[in-house]
């Protein structure tokens, strides 16, 4: 699949997530951003290695089966969309914000 052009390991394991093909863990930017802030992946990586990192983030605490793992990627999207936006989070309103190193460091 990654021999198509725009298609690299977030979309390809996303693809075979959804399909049904293998039951591997799959992120996009905004969720990253969210495991990233909560201190499960490396933010100051380049992407590869910091979605390499939160991969193994999920496979370790995430869900082990195919719906689970879809719900996981679908949550975690939003989350990084609404509440933990790359310039704007919204720490106050966030439920994760006792668990996350970013809101911590954000505190008066």
């Amino acid at each position: 699949m990654k021999r198509f052009p725009s298609v690299g390991d977030p979309s390809a394991d996303r693809i075979v997530l959804c399909m049904g093909v293998e039951v591997r863990p799959s992120l996009e930017s905004n969720g990253l951003r969210v495991l990233a802030r909560l201190g499960k992946a490396d933010g100051a990586l380049a992407y590869g290695g910091a979605y390499r990192q939160g991969v193994d983030a999920l496979r370790r605490e995430g869900p082990l089966d195919r719906d689970g793992l879809i719900d996981a990627w679908s949550r975690l999207r939003a989350h990084g969309k609404t509440l933990c936006r790359r310039n704007a989070p919204d720490c106050l309103a966030c439920p994760l914000d006792p668990d996350c190193a970013h809101a911590a460091a954000d505190k008066f």
